[in-house]
């Protein structure tokens, strides 16, 4: 009833060429796989031409053979990364994807459960060729003089970076925050290591907003420059939302800027603790009745 509820649903499938095989496709994914019928709906939707795929030849060897068995997904993983990303089985499984995942895991290091999760994170990763992939690792690794855990690391957690152009996008936000903060190469290797995400923000609308009111509450560029390196998440924060507030109640209560690089990461029910706590202390100091 559900498969024929998506045909209902999904006419333009009876018009295609593969008529005949259509309930073939579908019961693989919604029966075989147990793919829910919305996600199978609005996969074919967008990509209609999967159906004209071989599933012996295409489908299965990549949904079952490489993400199930090789990277070790469940159904929930496959189906969600085939729902943010339908085209993913446009690309050959010989060409793009294996190569990739060879190159993550011989010369990089990466373990199956690492790259399935660099999969989930990022299904655009089997669009890129192995050359684009190896350009980015020699700039992290060459340009910045970064270690092989530290490649890794920010390869783990932005892979996004594999879309960003190294010479107009790169190279200028990593000398960005180089020249911002003052940074020696080895504060920057440790800046960028330590927020990989850093890279895929907007220099103009997010990063040069965050420096500009963290410099205003600083006492000079060396204090501005020492926070940043020990905490580098701190620009990944929402500046109206976190940065912003924290400063304010820690000023009211006299604590030095330099401690945002601790309270910055605190849940908001810990830094109204922490809050209190401080406040309590300098009340003592001062000779204050703390009730």
């Amino acid at each position: 009833a559900s498969l024929g509820h998506l045909l209902v649903e999904t006419p333009s499938l009876l018009w295609s060429s593969v008529q005949s095989c259509a309930l073939l496709y579908l019961r693989f994914f919604v029966d075989g796989l147990g793919f829910a019928l919305e996600t199978v709906q609005k996969i074919v939707l967008i990509q209609p031409r999967l159906l004209t795929y071989s599933l012996a030849m295409n489908l299965r060897p990549k949904v079952v053979g490489f993400f199930m068995k090789r990277l070790g997904m469940e159904t929930a993983h496959v189906e969600k990364m085939m729902k943010a990303y339908p085209k993913i089985l446009d690309y050959s499984l010989e060409d793009n994807m294996l190569p990739i995942a060879q190159y993550f895991a011989e010369d990089l290091g990466f373990s199956i459960m690492e790259l399935r999760s660099i999969m989930l994170k990022c299904p655009r990763i089997v669009t890129y060729s192995i050359e684009k992939v190896k350009q980015v690792v020699i700039f992290l690794a060459n340009d910045l003089g970064m270690n092989a855990r530290q490649v890794k690391r920010v390869l783990f957690q932005q892979p996004q970076i594999f879309g960003l152009n190294i010479e107009s996008n790169l190279v200028p936000k990593t000398e960005f925050l180089r020249t911002q903060f003052g940074l020696d190469a080895a504060a920057l290797r440790k800046v960028v290591s330590g927020m990989p995400t850093l890279l895929g923000l907007s220099v103009a609308d997010n990063l040069l907003p965050k420096i500009e009111y963290l410099r205003l509450h600083a006492a000079d560029g060396d204090e501005l420059r020492d926070v940043v390196v020990t905490q580098p998440t701190l620009l990944g924060y929402s500046l109206k939302n976190r940065i912003a507030p924290r400063l304010l109640a820690m000023g009211k209560i006299d604590e030095p800027f330099r401690k945002i690089a601790g309270t910055v990461t605190l849940t908001e029910n810990n830094f109204q603790t922490w809050i209190s706590y401080r406040d309590a202390k300098r009340k003592e100091r001062r000779g204050w009745s703390v009730d």
